[in-house]
């Protein structure tokens, strides 16, 4: 996020890993996607990062509503949100 100004990136590991959503996915195999989920926000939450930052709607309400059932302080934005200066 080089010239966004106050924000920093912050890779996350596993960034390429699937957050366990996937459409239909997360309904016909809840518990695969549950496990797949847990290890995606178990990486967020190492990075120390305070948002967690991405651009598919279907990717933002899967992870933002396990930070949220965790009750973790990391925030689950859209990329719009950041460049508009309305989350970061």
């Amino acid at each position: 996020m080089q010239g966004v100004e106050g924000v920093e990136l912050v890779e996350l590991p596993g960034a390429d890993e699937c957050c366990g959503f996937g459409g239909s996915f997360s309904v016909r195999l809840p518990e695969v996607s549950t496990a797949i989920l847990g290890k995606k926000l178990d990486n967020v939450e190492k990075t120390g990062a305070d948002c967690l930052v991405a651009c598919d709607g279907g990717c933002l309400m899967q992870m933002g509503g396990g930070l949220s059932r965790r009750n973790s302080r990391v925030r689950a934005l859209h990329l719009a949100q950041v460049l508009a200066g309305d989350g970061a």
